[in-house]
């Protein structure tokens, strides 16, 4: 609005007649009415070389100066008068209506667990600018998708259509994730079991095996497992907080052998092929006795434990073994050893006409000690200075047949 002050000034003459000159007010014409943000500043402006008086002063940061600064928390009409040095005057007025802020919150600080997805909500309507961008899908977006690998506060200036902005922020901290490691793959034999054993680091509430048909235990920390096929086991962990992280193993099945068969021909106890071998007599291991073969010097029940290339078992029956039933059989006038103990050089000779073509010497542990090939005779002497003392049996094969006999080395 603008208002002119006519302002008349007289100037005397030396006669009876005086001369008037009327001037006009002083032109005023402030900025069109406007609308601003609640709380913002705003510069008015008026002409310069006058003095001023604005009304009321309420937001002014001065009301005697051409352009004060105005701080708007209300609707208001500022008015506006300005007098030259004639003391004419000029008055106009501005009306600036204030927009309340947009008022919102983000609501509480949260905590999630890291790499877990947190939804934030903004007020609809709205531009948007969340700060810092990190970790969210859509940082101009009311409701973005905050993927947690930190603590972080974000921060959300929103705009609405007259351009006023609040700001708001929430902070999220990021709660750890508990560990849990299971170790390399593991390998049983068929039929067996093993224990699980993680290795478990956080406060844990539960956990939970699968998958449950092969477990003693689905809710406990060292389950055991008794798999029939090759089977991956997960395991998921859930600590105090609610995070949780889960982790899992292969059991891989192998095989287990045949259970060996033990033939026995009357000298040699020999087992089903195998990748390793372990010779019993009555239920103890007999030392040194490794091989697929073993001739036994003992009356007593024989058992064999053989293994695949996996390192899984299997045991035989037993076989019951008369060494003195058999050396009657075998230990017949067709070999003679001598001397009988013996201490240095075994004689050995065939009463038949038959030729020695493979000689082999065998200790108590059923272990080949001595061998001698192509002898093309019925007689042989062998040194046995460096045998130990004990008992030993001695076979002669011809093209005939094998003969056997036990004798005795002594120191």
């Amino acid at each position: 609005m603008q208002s002119n002050l006519n302002c008349a000034s007289a100037t005397p003459v030396l006669s009876n007649t005086f001369t008037a000159v009327i001037t006009t007010g002083l032109p005023l014409i402030l900025a069109n009415d406007t609308t601003v943000c609640e709380g913002s500043n705003l510069q008015l402006n008026a002409p310069l070389g006058y003095t001023y008086n604005w009304f009321p002063n309420m937001g002014l940061n001065n009301a005697g100066i051409a352009n004060p600064i105005a701080t708007i928390n209300n609707n208001i009409t500022y008015h506006l008068t300005i007098i030259d040095a004639s003391g004419c005057a000029g008055v106009d007025s501005i009306t600036i209506n204030s927009n309340p802020l947009p008022i919102f919150n983000l609501g509480n600080n949260q905590a999630a667990c890291v790499n877990s997805e947190v939804q934030l909500n903004g007020p609809t309507g709205y531009t948007y600018n969340w700060q810092p961008t990190s970790g969210l899908d859509n940082a101009t977006i009311a409701n973005p998708v905050a993927t947690i690998s930190a603590d972080i506060e974000y921060v959300l200036s929103i705009t609405d259509a007259i351009g006023c902005v609040a700001n708001d922020s929430i902070f999220i901290t990021a709660n750890a994730l508990p560990m849990i490691s299971l170790g390399g793959d593991s390998t049983i034999c068929e039929n067996n079991c093993l224990t699980l054993l993680p290795n478990v680091i956080g406060n844990i509430q539960s956990i939970v095996w699968g998958p449950a048909a092969t477990l003693n235990s689905i809710a406990i920390l060292n389950p055991v497992a008794c798999p029939i096929t090759n089977t991956s086991y997960t395991v998921t962990i859930t600590d105090t907080n609610q995070c949780s992280a889960s982790n899992s193993i292969n059991v891989i099945v192998d095989p287990t052998p045949a259970i060996p068969q033990i033939s026995f021909d009357g000298f040699t106890l020999t087992s089903t092929v195998a990748s390793t071998y372990e010779w019993y007599f009555n239920g103890a291991i007999i030392a040194g006795a490794n091989s697929i073969n073993y001739v036994p010097t003992t009356n007593g029940d024989y058992t064999v434990e053989v293994s695949n290339g996996a390192g899984c078992n299997a045991i035989s029956a037993a076989l019951n073994v008369n060494i003195n039933a058999v050396f009657n059989i075998y230990n017949s006038d067709n070999i003679v050893i001598s001397p009988n103990p013996v201490f240095d050089v075994l004689q050995l000779s065939l009463n038949k006409k038959e030729q020695i073509d493979y000689l082999s010497i065998y200790n108590s542990a059923g272990v080949k000690v001595y061998e001698q090939n192509a002898i093309s005779s019925n007689k042989v002497a062998v040194d046995i200075k460096l045998f130990s003392a004990g008992t030993y049996i001695v076979s002669a094969q011809t093209a005939l047949g094998v003969y056997n006999r036990r004798f005795t080395v002594v120191k």
